[in-house]
């Protein structure tokens, strides 16, 4: 997953910057007091990322796509 994707979901979740380090990011989401480092690389793997959204509490944005058939 392309790393912009991740924070712009992290964005939207309502989740906000705190700082930046040379190797990740440092997220807060203020609705529960909860962090999460994010890795300064352009390509985040997707186990990384689903870590990062259950540290921060909030949803994988792949588990509320819904497909029609």
């Amino acid at each position: 997953m392309k790393r912009i994707f991740l924070v712009q979901h992290l964005i939207r979740a309502g989740c906000e910057l705190e700082g930046e380090e040379p190797t990740h990011s440092n997220w807060l989401n203020p609705k529960n007091d909860r962090r999460a480092q994010v890795p300064r690389q352009i390509d985040v793997e997707a186990t990384a990322a689903e870590k990062i959204y259950a540290e921060l509490g909030i949803e994988n944005p792949i588990d509320t796509i819904s497909t029609v058939h």
